[in-house]
């Protein structure tokens, strides 16, 4: 114990001389909370001017777990008194962790305990000490400490192994004290220019400065820390989230955090007064390695999007191709956590905007909330807005109230959302199964005329004349498999087309399946032909699609049959003529002096067929030929006929006539 390391000192100092020279050892001595070993000690010099020279293997503090090795404490001169005992004109090296420091300060010993006073210095870092030791316990005084934080964090390691520290600097002060088997500290700190990263590259932070506080305390097994910190400078990248403190009020962040054993419970803070506020409750589960979330629930009180959208968010929206999006409005949230799955949010919207400055799309005036849980208890959602606009398309206003939770989404009323000048109105929509691979879905809906004009001009397509209207009956996905119970009937060009037996497979998967009948009705040949730059063909169009069987979204079966009626004259251009000829691999019967005089002719009717199977198509025409099929049967004079010779086609050769047909001024010969 200390007092019996004290009377040896007294018993030795008395019978000191100027030319003795006494040395001793103590195997160790400890306190409450400390333990010193292996000391060993020389008094030297005169009785009047003595001197101490003592050597202490090893020092630990346990609250801390920190040790000093290789001591070496010199005083130039000490006191020795029954009560007290000094050193004054001290010098100190040590070790901590490895690395060496030296120091200049003062020793004393009273009946209080020990006390020592240095100005230390290691590498790039100084600090002054005062340490108090006693038999009940030990306080560590810290009035200034300015230290680099590589050589500090090699010291006393606090960075995770998995982090590279690799700039920055701290000043501080602060005290620690141990007593009756509890600790207690406070710091208070200034940060700069701090730089980290992680082996991935997505944790990184580079010349962050700020200022806090760090308090703390302990209660037997159990600890309380309460950091705070200020952020002022920097930038910080937790990808994709990118932050950048050059033009950003301080930023504020608190915690408490409560340690048991393995266990942690933590409160925290984020405070950003004009932009952002949100604060939350997490219970951690620290095991070896391994950081679980127990539990967390996160509340958002304020995002104001205006303002926190380029200071935190407006990065990730780059990185993901959406630059220049202009926000507004504000967001409230609250989510829980369970077992590192989410288990419930709720998501209250203000008057969010979003613009697009490439135009790409447009939200105003969004409103509402949206309630998700996963055992099922969630309140009824509903969002309302003015305009949801997708290039030209706009949508809305609108409204719509539904159920989302539980892995389900149920929309509770019909919903309308207008559309240019007409609208879909929405009978029924669930899904079940959400995120799972057994999804489901029933949908039901119908389309109010719209404009295939307007429609063609907001999204930027060929002019399309006439209107888009119909009816889609019950849609069933179910086990991947998307079937309709009945036919779905839409107007288009001024005539009909049914959608029967429609059935998709792997719809969200790999390579996704559609399987079709179609039947097509007293369409519009010229507003449908002068809508893709086809040439004029006057008349009505009739005909179906057998058998459709689309593999991963490319034809590769069918049976089609498209004609006009066998009535009337029509009109049809030598435009026209020139595309049909290049489809049908053959060419219009008729020399090309007429061809070269007359712009527009009349034909009687016209008509193709073609069977795909194993790439080929079989190719017909309205009537078989001398040698090949009619295309094209004239009318009036002069006549042309559009005959075709080649029976079989390549597929994939087809498709890139039929393509060159609608977006030159001529065909195209292979």
């Amino acid at each position: 114990m200390l007092s019996g390391l004290t009377l040896a000192l007294l018993l030795l100092g008395a019978v000191a001389d100027a030319e003795t020279v006494v040395s001793g050892t103590v195997a160790g001595i400890e306190g409450d909370g400390w333990t010193a070993s292996d000391i060993r000690w020389q008094i030297l010099g005169t009785e009047n001017q003595p001197g101490l020279r003592l050597q202490v293997s090893g020092l630990t503090l346990s609250a801390r777990d920190l040790a000093l090795t290789d001591i070496e404490l010199n005083c130039d001169a000490i006191f020795l008194g029954i009560e007290r005992q000094s050193c004054a004109g001290a010098t100190i090296r040590a070790s901590i962790n490895g690395e060496r420091f030296t120091g200049s300060g003062e020793f004393e010993r009273g009946p209080g305990g020990v006390i020592v006073a240095a100005d230390l210095a290691l590498a790039d870092i100084a600090a002054s000490v005062r340490i108090e030791f006693g038999d009940d316990g030990w306080k560590l005084e810290l009035p200034a400490l300015q230290a680099g934080l590589v050589a500090a964090n090699r010291l006393v390691p606090v960075f995770p192994e998995s982090m590279s520290l690799t700039s920055g600097a701290i000043s501080a002060s602060g005290k620690w004290q141990w007593e009756d088997g509890a600790w207690q500290a406070s710091m208070d700190y200034t940060v700069s220019d701090l730089g980290f990263d992680n082996a991935d590259g997505t944790l990184a932070g580079a010349a962050l400065a700020g200022q806090g506080t760090l308090s703390g305390r302990s209660d037997g097994d159990a600890a309380r820390w309460d950091p705070a910190l200020q952020l002022q400078s920097g930038e910080f990248l937790l990808d994709p989230l990118y932050i950048s403190f050059l033009d950003l009020p301080a930023l504020r962040l608190t915690a408490g955090i409560d340690l048991n054993g393995d266990q942690a419970q933590v409160d925290f803070q984020v405070s950003d007064p004009d932009a952002l506020e949100l604060s939350g409750t997490a219970a951690v589960s620290m095991q070896a390695a391994s950081v679980s979330i127990e539990s967390m629930r996160l509340q958002v009180q304020q995002l104001l999007l205006d303002r926190s959208w380029p200071r935190y968010f407006n990065a990730a929206a780059e990185a993901l191709g959406w630059s220049g999006l202009l926000p507004g409005g504000s967001i409230r949230a609250a989510l829980q956590v369970q077992q590192n799955s989410l288990e419930q949010i709720t998501v209250n919207l203000d008057g969010v905007q979003l613009d697009d400055m490439a135009g790409r799309f447009e939200i105003q005036q969004l409103n509402g909330v949206v309630d998700y849980d996963f055992d099922g208890d969630s309140v009824d959602s509903s969002l309302d807005w003015q305009t949801l606009r997708y290039y030209d398309l706009a949508i809305g206003p609108a409204e719509t109230r539904f159920f989302t939770g539980g892995r389900q989404f149920q929309l509770l009323d019909p919903l309308f959302a207008p559309v240019l000048d007409g609208g879909i109105d929405v009978r029924e929509l669930v899904l079940t199964d959400l995120g799972l691979e057994t999804l489901s879905l029933d949908f039901a809906a119908s389309i109010r005329p719209i404009s295939l004009e307007l429609i063609s001009r907001a999204l930027n397509w060929p002019v399309l004349l006439g209107t888009l209207s119909g009816d889609i009956p019950r849609v069933q996905l179910r086990d991947g498999v998307a079937e309709v119970g009945g036919a779905i009937r839409l107007r288009l060009f001024d005539g009909d087309v049914e959608i029967d037996q429609l059935r998709l497979e792997r719809v969200l998967g790999v390579l996704p399946t559609l399987a079709a009948d179609i039947e097509i009705a007293n369409l519009d040949l010229e507003q449908m032909t002068g809508a893709f730059s086809f040439g004029l063909i006057q008349g009505r169009l009739d005909g179906s699609i057998q058998g459709l069987r689309l593999l991963d979204w490319e034809p590769v079966a069918f049976d089609a049959w498209l004609a006009t009626p066998e009535s009337g004259r029509r009109k049809i251009s030598q435009k026209a003529l020139d595309n049909l000829s290049s489809i049908g691999g053959g060419a219009a019967a008729l020399g090309q002096t007429f061809l070269g005089v007359f712009d527009q002719f009349s034909y009687r009717r016209l008509g193709i067929r073609c069977r795909l199977l194993d790439n080929i198509c079989s190719m017909a025409g309205v009537a078989p030929a001398a040698r090949g099929y009619y295309l094209v049967q004239g009318s009036g004079i002069p006549r042309i006929d559009v005959i075709g010779y080649s029976d079989r086609v390549d597929w994939p050769q087809l498709v890139r006539r039929l393509k060159a047909a609608t977006r030159s001024e001529g065909p195209e010969f292979d």
